[in-house]
């Protein structure tokens, strides 16, 4: 805005997926440095690597060293990978068409009207937003996933049931995993990591939070986020033995566990609003309107206008409940090649359905914009 500059040339500066293919290409030249790639490339596998389409626009972020020996080496196809990776796309298909896209339209009515909204319906929308982002984004990576495997190509895994988790180490671990691992790795380690005493390990912590936040956008709203999130692992880290606590316990529908994910999830909730919120001003407007406006009548008007509301927002506990039962598979729906052939299509036949059926105008994905 400054250079008064035209919308073609500020695409021509800033192309589309910049902050992706720039972290891979990061992480390729440290790891050049570092040697860790076995086989120098040819320029086509690195710009195949780097330009590969399906993740190019969000990810996952994958490294030099796993891809590009994959793109060296010969590739026969692979009946049961691609049978999986149209599985996967399916899924990551009623993800997003389904679940993410109808969520946004609520969500998005309820925020334009806040300000006079019931509590009960803004902490609906917080709870929804959640869900919203995470359909949105796992929903994107499933397909990518998907789509290298037809391809005969490996793609970093980037969800893992985060909001599963009982801390937010555990979170952590299973949400954006390509990201978290790449500033972990090419970040977090060199400042020190938690080599050099729990102050410098908090410090690191922060700082690799909040750049992280920066990263996904110019606004302040971003670098709250992040050094929220940072934030939060500050008792974590000044108490090992909570950090600790569930290492090696497997997850079970244990009332103390649902309990800690519970917490978990309410806690990871509230940084979200910032991550939604237009400016640091609106988002704690939005915490302090959820907190008191109880009085508020209930508008059912704010949820937009998905048809049959009722029936989508039954889809949303049974993603919970067919994500949960799978909690501990690849992806919820990779235990279907194991199914006998009546309920696997049957399957596939009610997936597209909903597909095709929910199936809104609006379609974009929430981190192509980072």
């Amino acid at each position: 805005s400054l250079l008064a500059l035209d919308s073609f040339t500020t695409s021509l500066i800033v192309p589309l997926g910049v902050s992706f293919y720039c972290f891979m290409a990061v992480s390729y030249t440290i790891d050049c440095y570092r040697l860790k790639i076995e086989k120098e490339p040819s320029f086509l596998e690195f710009a195949a690597y780097l330009s590969f389409f399906p993740h190019l626009l969000a990810g996952p972020i994958d490294r030099g060293r796993e891809m590009i020996p994959q793109l060296q080496s010969p590739r026969t196809f692979s009946y049961d990978m691609a049978a999986d990776g149209m599985r996967r796309i399916l899924c990551g298909l009623f993800k997003k068409a389904v679940i993410a896209d109808n969520a946004a339209t609520m969500v998005d009515g309820i925020w334009g009207g806040y300000e006079n909204a019931n509590s009960l319906m803004l902490l609906f929308a917080a709870v929804l937003y959640s869900v919203q982002i995470y359909a949105d984004f796992s929903g994107y990576s499933d397909m990518a996933i998907g789509v290298g495997r037809l391809f005969g190509l490996k793609m970093r895994a980037n969800f893992a049931y985060p909001y599963f988790a009982r801390n937010v180490s555990e979170f952590w671990r299973g949400w954006h995993m390509s990201l978290t691992t790449w500033f972990t790795e090419y970040l977090y380690i060199p400042l020190g990591g938690s080599r050099c005493g729990k102050f410098r390990t908090i410090i690191n912590t922060l700082v690799v939070f909040t750049l992280c936040g920066l990263w996904h956008g110019a606004n302040w709203t971003y670098v709250a986020w992040g050094f929220l999130c940072g934030a939060l692992f500050i008792p974590l880290l000044l108490f090992p033995s909570l950090k600790n606590r569930w290492k090696g316990v497997p997850t079970k529908a244990q009332p103390l566990q649902l309990v800690h994910i519970l917490f978990t999830f309410a806690l990871i909730t509230l940084c979200w609003v910032f991550f939604r919120a237009p400016s640091i001003t609106e988002a704690f407007n939005f915490l302090v309107a959820m907190a008191s406006n109880l009085h508020e009548p209930l508008n059912k008007a704010l949820l937009g206008g998905v048809p049959f509301k009722p029936l989508f927002l039954l889809l949303v506990p049974l993603l919970v409940l067919v994500e949960w039962k799978n909690r501990h598979a690849e992806y919820p729906l990779a235990s279907l090649a194991q199914r006998n052939t009546i309920i696997r299509w049957a399957t596939y036949f009610v997936l597209t359905f909903l597909i095709i059926y929910y199936t809104t105008e609006s379609g974009a994905f929430i981190y192509q914009n980072f």
